[in-house]
């Protein structure tokens, strides 16, 4: 979706510099279309879920970190696993982890021995 968005800005902003007259909104079209396009090369490099030495962290733009020793509560509901400690909640959305690394997931917290709500 962020590739088609920063298309369709950079036909905007092509538009916009083809007609020679560019109002204020125009100007903003390029770089709506780089940042959308810079999304989208960082979205496909990073994964969104990764375990690392104990710690499970989101890797989207805003990182969220949980470590495994630390969850004490784990509830599963449509489409979302939620992670919960003292301190802090992690809410996983499964629909976009493919099956098998869905499967490794819950394995691994399955390790946890924590009951699952």
């Amino acid at each position: 979706m962020t590739l088609i968005s920063s298309i369709l800005w950079g036909i905007f902003a092509v538009n916009g510099i083809w007609k020679g007259e560019m109002n204020t909104f125009e100007y903003l079209a390029p770089f709506c279309s780089i940042a959308y396009l810079l999304y989208f090369i960082f979205d496909k490099k990073e994964y969104y879920l990764t375990i690392k030495n104990g710690v499970l962290q989101t890797g989207k733009l805003f990182k969220k970190k949980i470590k495994l020793s630390e969850i004490e509560r784990i509830t599963e509901k449509e489409n979302k696993i939620i992670l919960k400690n003292n301190k802090s909640q992690l809410t996983i959305e499964t629909k976009i982890i493919d099956s098998d690394s869905l499967l490794e997931l819950k394995n691994e917290l399955k390790k946890l021995n924590i009951e699952w709500n």
